[in-house]
């Protein structure tokens, strides 16, 4: 509810929630004032599946091939990803490129690619979100991801800028 003084002003509401599929959710509430300004919160909503007790949780070097979408012209990099447990099989890794611009070429945080990841029983992994506030986009695709349960590590593929796959490969 949005108040102006002890009046409440009429809020719109916008997003939605499947409460039966795993992911994050924005609801967008917003309101104007008798002034004509503009106000909006937004709050974060995490639908995951309880019973996942999986966590990989960690700081991990990683090492990073790059390579065009057909797979030819492999560039390899390295860096390093912070993973967060922030509910039951959902995780939030501060670089989903394995830190490709914000550490090896030191473009710095603007450009890592954050998001949030889940996890699955049969331990593969899926992309939920991704965004890099410095170009303002995300990932154009995510795959092979998948929870190593003897290593404890985990692997998955990022697909970004016009089709470049980046697979990141983390170690202990």
């Amino acid at each position: 509810m949005a108040k102006e003084g002890d009046d409440v002003l009429e809020t719109t509401v916008t997003g939605s929630v499947d409460e039966n599929t795993v992911g994050v959710y924005s609801i967008v509430y917003s309101a104007t004032n008798s002034d004509g300004y503009d106000g909006s919160a937004t709050q974060t909503v995490f639908v995951y599946d309880p019973s996942i007790t999986t966590d990989f949780s960690g700081t991990y070097p990683s090492g990073i091939t790059r390579t065009e979408g057909d797979g030819t012209n492999p560039r390899n990099y390295v860096g390093e990803v912070n993973i967060t447990l922030v509910q039951p099989g959902i995780f939030y890794v501060d670089c989903l490129l394995g830190g490709t611009y914000s550490l090896f070429y030191g473009y710095g945080l603007a450009y890592a690619m954050t998001g949030y990841i889940s996890v699955e029983a049969d331990n593969s992994l899926h992309h939920l979100s991704s965004f890099v506030q410095g170009w303002g986009d995300g990932l154009e695709g995510f795959q092979n991801g998948l929870y190593n349960g003897v290593t404890g590590i985990p692997y998955w593929e990022s697909i970004y800028a016009n089709g470049n796959i980046y697979a990141i490969t983390l170690t202990n």
